[in-house]
């Protein structure tokens, strides 16, 4: 093969990556704006507020998330630098310091074909207060092995996995 083929093959495989990313990507902002419009058609809610942190939850690395609380439950969607999600928590003791969960979205790093997690949260001060949120959460993911495509450069496709998904969270409460 000469050089020039080759060049062409790393180009139109870096494409074919970047255009999966914008695929993805996409696909995950139409589900949070999805859940904000049927969340924000429902009842009054209580109390709003917003989080910022790491983790699944959060989006990925960093993001926030903003949530939708009547009486003990949470409703919220979260938008960050490598993906999204949604999800609801139910606050199971009278100070809103517990919350049990399900949550799903995407990531691009270990998740980019979508994740589902059950999680757990601990709010410091309670939920409704500013203050530290820490959480962990357990389920799985669908990830690409080869996010970049790079065996697209030799003809040979990706597989997309099913793997456990065990990831922990940490964020900050703004009422």
């Amino acid at each position: 093969m000469s050089e020039a083929h080759l060049n062409n093959s790393a180009k139109i495989a870096l494409a074919g990556s970047l255009g999966n990313y914008s695929y993805h990507m996409k696909n995950v902002i139409q589900l949070v704006l999805l859940c904000l419009m049927s969340i924000s058609s429902n009842a009054a809610f209580a109390d709003e507020t917003l989080h910022v942190g790491f983790g699944y939850e959060f989006g990925g690395v960093i993001g926030a998330k903003y949530n939708f609380k009547r009486e003990k439950d949470n409703y919220f969607v979260s938008i960050g630098l490598l993906g999204g999600a949604a999800g609801y928590q139910y606050l199971t003791d009278e100070t809103e310091q517990h919350a049990f969960g399900i949550m799903g979205g995407a990531e691009t790093l270990s998740s980019e074909n979508g994740f589902l997690a059950l999680s757990y949260h601990y709010y410091a001060k309670g939920f409704t207060n500013d203050g530290w949120v820490i959480g962990a959460s357990l389920g799985f993911r669908r990830t690409d092995e080869d996010p970049l495509n790079i065996s697209g450069l030799f003809g040979v496709p990706s597989e997309t996995e099913t793997k456990a998904l065990v990831g922990i969270s940490i964020g900050f409460t703004f009422d």
